[in-house]
């Protein structure tokens, strides 16, 4: 009798726990496998990827321009054949910005 009992609830632990591990794949599934959870999923990162560009509109913005130009002229000669003396010129333009937009936001009070 002691035999048969034990038996009987070796085999109840047994299958509690073959099903606790079965509900646990099945929500699994269920969760990887369902279309309007995953579409809501993917328009969530949407929405937080807008949030993000939207943000990045305060924040400060930086360009760099520069330009750089050179004329070198050497070995000249004047109408009489006399050396004349090398010519070097270089012109150099550089240009940072940092621009910071503001916004202002009107707030209307309305007294009671």
């Amino acid at each position: 009798m002691k035999f048969f009992l034990f038996c009987i609830i070796f085999l109840f632990n047994f299958n509690s726990a073959f099903a606790e591990n079965n509900l646990v794949f099945f929500l699994e599934s269920a969760y990887k496998n369902n279309h309007k959870l995953n579409a809501e999923r993917e328009n969530f990162k949407a929405i937080k990827q807008n949030l993000n560009i939207s943000k990045s509109e305060f924040l400060p913005s930086i360009s760099i321009t520069g330009s750089i130009d050179g004329n070198q002229s050497s070995n000249r000669t004047d109408q009489v054949g006399a050396n004349l003396r090398d010519i070097s010129n270089d012109t150099e333009t550089k240009k940072i910005s940092i621009d910071q937009k503001i916004f202002w936001i009107l707030v209307r009070v309305q007294g009671s």
